[in-house]
C-alpha cells in the first residue's frame, strides 16, 4: 500500500490526561523519600533538594540555563536542562519520549476516540534518583494511529510534537514563581496546554501533523515545577512548611490542629481554588494512563504555619487516624512541633490509644515543649505503624526557598508514616 494513495494528509494528535507520581516498585520506599528516614542530616538534604529544584526553574526561566536537544539510548529525541551544586550533585529536568509497542484505543470523556501511540515523560531527578515523574500519553485520531506508525518513522513526527510539549513546559517554568496556591497551579497548567499547540508541521511525504492538549495533561507537570514555590510562600517572621507522606496501606485522616501563636496558612483542599480542607491523605496507589507507563503514587499533604506575633515563636499539634478499606481504625497518633524564639526547635510524637480531646491535645503538646530538640524522631506502635518526624534545622536563619540569597526564620519539616510489618 502506498501512503500517497490514501486521502489522509493531516494527522490530528492530542495529549491525554497524565499520571503523576514517584516511580518505584509497589511496597518499596521511593529513593527520593529515603533521606527523610535516615539519621543525621537526611531532612536537611531532602529539603535542600526541594530548594534546588526552585533554583533550577528560576534559572531556566531567566535564561541562565538553556534546554539542550539530545537523543536517548534508543535514538529518540529528548530535551534536558541541569544545574549542579558545589559538591558535584546534579539536578536534571528532562522531557523524553517512548513509543508504544502497538497503538491502543482510548475514548476521551467527550466521546472522541484516539489511538495511543506513545507517551512523553517529564522527570525531575537528583543525581540518579527520580524525585517526580509525569507521564503524558500521545493519542492520534482513531483509525490513524496504526497508519502513522506503519508509514512514518517515529522520529520524523515525534520531533515537532516534542517541541510542542517543551513549549508547554517552558510556559510552566515562566509561571512557577508566581504560584502560591493550588489555583495558581491550575492556571499555569491551562496556560501550558495552550502553549503546547502544534499546527500543521510537516512530517514527510506531503503529510502534516497538528497537536492540541487535553484538559489536565499538564496538571502533573505543573505541580512538579510549581510546588517548591508554593512551599516557599511563607517567609517572616517565623514560618514552617510541613509535608505529610502516607506510605501506609491505610487512609490517613488529619484533624484541625491546636495552634499556639501561629495560624495554619496552607493545607490540602478539596479542589483547585477551594478553601475547604481535604482531611484525607489516601494510601499509595498505582495509576496507569491510557497506553502509558504505570506510576506508583505516594500521596502527601502540604501544610504551612506562620507566626501571628513578632515577639513569639510558633507551636502546634495535630492528630492523625488510620483506617482500612472497611473503615476500621488501625492506629491513631499525635505530633507536636515547637519553634520558639531564642531557643532550639523541638518535636514530639506519640501513638495514642484513641482520639484526644482538644484540651488533652493542648496539655500533651505543652508538656512536651523543649523536651526533644532533634532533627529526627521515629516511633512505632504495636501494629507496625511507624512515624518519623523531621526538621531541616533546629535554630538560626535559613535560606529562603524563594530567594536563596536571603535568609529568614523559616523551617521545613516532614512527617512520614509507613508500615514495617
Amino acid at each position: 500500500m502506498n501512503i500517497q494513495a490514501t486521502t489522509v494528509q493531516n494527522f490530528q494528535a492530542t495529549l491525554l490526561p497524565s499520571a503523576t507520581g514517584l516511580p518505584t516498585s509497589t511496597g518499596t520506599i521511593p529513593a527520593a523519600l529515603q533521606p527523610l528516614l535516615q539519621t543525621g542530616n537526611g531532612a536537611q538534604q531532602f529539603f535542600a533538594q526541594q530548594n534546588f529544584a526552585a533554583n533550577l526553574i528560576t534559572d531556566v526561566n531567566s535564561g541562565v540555563l538553556n534546554w539542550i536537544a539530545d537523543t536517548d539510548d534508543n535514538g529518540n529525541p529528548m530535551y534536558f536542562t541541569a544545574i549542579q551544586d558545589g559538591n558535584g550533585n546534579s539536578m536534571y529536568l528532562e522531557v523524553t519520549t517512548s513509543q508504544a509497542p502497538a497503538s491502543q484505543p482510548y475514548t476521551a470523556p467527550d466521546g472522541q476516540s484516539y489511538d495511543v501511540i506513545g507517551s512523553f515523560h517529564a522527570t525531575l531527578s537528583w543525581n540518579d534518583d527520580t524525585m517526580w515523574d509525569v507521564n503524558v500519553p500521545l493519542g492520534i485520531t482513531s483509525g490513524l494511529g496504526a497508519l502513522l506508525l506503519e508509514y512514518y518513522a517515529w522520529s520524523s513526527f515525534i520531533k515537532p510534537v516534542l517541541e510542542g510539549v517543551l513549549s508547554g513546559i517552558k510556559s510552566l517554568c515562566s509561571a512557577a514563581s508566581d504560584c502560591v496556591s493550588a489555583g495558581d497551579v491550575a492556571a499555569a497548567s491551562t496556560a501550558a496546554e495552550s502553549s503546547s499547540e502544534v499546527v500543521g508541521e510537516s512530517i514527510g511525504e506531503g503529510a502534516t501533523i497538528s497537536m492540541t492538549a487535553g484538559a489536565c495533561c499538564f496538571a502533573g507537570a505543573a505541580l512538579l515545577i510549581a510546588l517548591p514555590f508554593i512551599l516557599s510562600a511563607i517567609e517572616h517572621p517565623t514560618g514552617q512548611s510541613v509535608k505529610v507522606y502516607n506510605l501506609t496501606p491505610y487512609t490517613l485522616t488529619w484533624q484541625a490542629p491546636y495552634t499556639d501563636d501561629c495560624s495554619m496558612t496552607q493545607f490540602p483542599v478539596l479542589s483547585d481554588g477551594s478553601n475547604n480542607p481535604d482531611y484525607t491523605i489516601a494510601a499509595p496507589s498505582v495509576i496507569t494512563p491510557p497506553g502509558g507507563q504505570s506510576v506508583t503514587t505516594y500521596h502527601e499533604g502540604d501544610f504551612a504555619f506562620q507566626s501571628t506575633s513578632n515577639l513569639k515563636g510558633i507551636s502546634w499539634a495535630m492528630q492523625f487516624a488510620f483506617t482500612d478499606d472497611q473503615n476500621n481504625t488501625q492506629g491513631t497518633a499525635a505530633v507536636m512541633f515547637d519553634l520558639p524564639l531564642l531557643k532550639a526547635n523541638s518535636l514530639a510524637g506519640e501513638w495514642t490509644s484513641g482520639e484526644l480531646s482538644a484540651n488533652e491535645l493542648q496539655e500533651w503538646a505543652e508538656t512536651n515543649y523543649g523536651i526533644l530538640s532533634e532533627t529526627q524522631f521515629a516511633t512505632s506502635d504495636t501494629n507496625g505503624l511507624v512515624m518519623t518526624l523531621t526538621y531541616n534545622a533546629l535554630s538560626g536563619q535559613q535560606p529562603l526557598p524563594s530567594d536563596p540569597d536571603e535568609e529568614g526564620y523559616v523551617y521545613a519539616s516532614a512527617i512520614v508514616f509507613q508500615l514495617t510489618s
